[in-house]
């Protein structure tokens, strides 16, 4: 069997590769603060015959009572392109520092196993590129461009205000400084395709733009997602520590100089 790891939120290492099983583990970054807990990989099923009880192998995981929060045995796994849906309690088995799944796996299949909700840097690049289509009626979507990553990609922000008039106050949403954390991502795309769709019509989002324009960061570092690192940029810095003097955040505190918040909210999870 084969293990594809793909280039833009790895962070697994290959370490075995056999007819009927495969042993993975995650990548340890030197200079992230947190235990090795992030894995996303393919497996796919090249041998030409079908495989009963197929057997992935994910090794070097951190012990709950060493880490903040056991979140390798709350996996999810993805068939054939299939939604990605927690892995039954019947297909794993848990050691001490191991994951083991076991399923049937038949010729050419392909099987998806991630630690957590993966959200690639390709994904944030659809979501850039979706919000270049007309917004709503009635609203302004404008992206601005805070310049590039310690590898030159682009960080950008999202301005959203009424079409008629800007709002007296700023609301800044600002996500992804740790690229694992996909909840606080999730409530930043929320938000912005919330928007520009126009779904939030007659509600309480809608009325906000009154007296706050949003201002939303979706992806504040984005050489960590491409990497799949946990919590530092591609230069090792932990992004929101208090010693935090990445470009990146740079960036984010130069355009608050130029559009200073009046409510901050820094989207984790």
């Amino acid at each position: 069997m084969k293990v594809i790891v793909p280039d833009d939120h790895g962070a697994t290492d290959v370490l075995l590769e056999e007819p009927s099983s495969v042993t993975v583990r995650p990548h340890r970054y030197p200079s992230d603060t947190y235990p090795p807990l992030w894995f996303y990989f393919q497996v796919r099923n090249d041998t030409g015959r079908d495989w009963p009880c197929a057997r992935i192998v994910v090794e070097g995981l951190t012990p709950g009572q060493d880490s903040y929060e056991p979140f390798w045995k709350h996996c999810l796994w993805a068939r054939n392109g299939r939604p990605f849906e927690r892995i039954p309690d019947t297909a794993q088995r848990f050691g001490a520092t191991t994951l083991i799944v076991e399923t049937p796996l038949t010729a050419e299949a392909t099987l998806w196993i991630a630690e957590t909700f993966p959200l690639p840097y390709a994904h944030y690049m659809n979501l850039r590129d979706a919000m270049e289509a007309p917004p709503a009626s009635g609203l302004s979507v404008q992206r601005c461009s805070l310049g590039e990553s310690a590898r030159g990609r682009p960080l950008d922000a999202f301005r959203i205000q009424r079409e008629s008039r800007a709002a007296g106050r700023n609301l800044y949403i600002v996500a992804g400084q740790h690229a694992v954390e996909q909840s606080g991502k999730i409530f930043a795309e929320t938000v912005l395709r919330g928007y520009h769709s126009g779904a939030f019509a007659g509600t309480p989002m809608e009325r906000l733009l009154a007296t706050h324009n949003v201002i939303v960061v979706p992806l504040a570092n984005p050489d960590g997602c491409y990497d799949g690192r946990m919590n530092t940029n591609a230069e090792g810095v932990v992004m929101d520590d208090p010693a935090d003097n990445s470009v990146e955040t740079r960036a984010v505190l130069g355009l608050m100089d130029e559009m200073p918040p009046h409510v901050l909210i820094n989207c984790h999870g």
